[in-house]
């Protein structure tokens, strides 16, 4: 059976990342159509056009937006940053945020090739950088 369509009204919807039209049928051009007598307007749905889901979604210039398997955005984020949107900056185990607010690796008193404080102070590693402790009398 054919559905005559005199005059259609669309109206966008959204539908989780997605956009479709939801077409519907003026009740008086549907009884003339022969398709029912009810007063009440029909609607027919329109299979929704996908489009890029990643358009409107940012990753904080900090990663790549791309589909994922429930065809919504997602971001995979760039080495140091994490969160949906890649929003935070992190340091992972074994790396610590220097002055510049830089991540970089932790370092430690025994993996130095020789006493870095001399005879005259002592290694201390407890803050992830080698840092030297001086005797009374001593600096550096």
């Amino acid at each position: 059976m054919s559905e005559a369509r005199i005059d259609t009204a669309c109206a966008r919807v959204r539908l989780r990342w997605q956009q479709a039209c939801a077409c519907f049928l003026l009740a008086a051009f549907a009884a003339l159509a022969g398709c029912g007598t009810s007063a009440e307007p029909t609607a027919s749905f329109v299979a929704p056009q996908l489009g890029n889901p990643c358009q409107h979604f940012e990753c904080s210039g900090h990663g790549v937006c791309a589909p994922d398997s429930s065809g919504g955005p997602a971001c995979s984020c760039d080495d140091g940053f994490a969160g949906t949107h890649c929003e935070r900056a992190v340091c992972w185990a074994g790396f610590h945020w220097d002055a510049n607010h830089d991540c970089v690796p932790d370092q430690s008193c025994a993996a130095q090739p020789s006493n870095p404080c001399g005879a005259h102070g002592a290694c201390d590693d407890s803050q992830h950088t080698v840092a030297c402790q001086c005797d009374v009398g001593y600096g550096g």
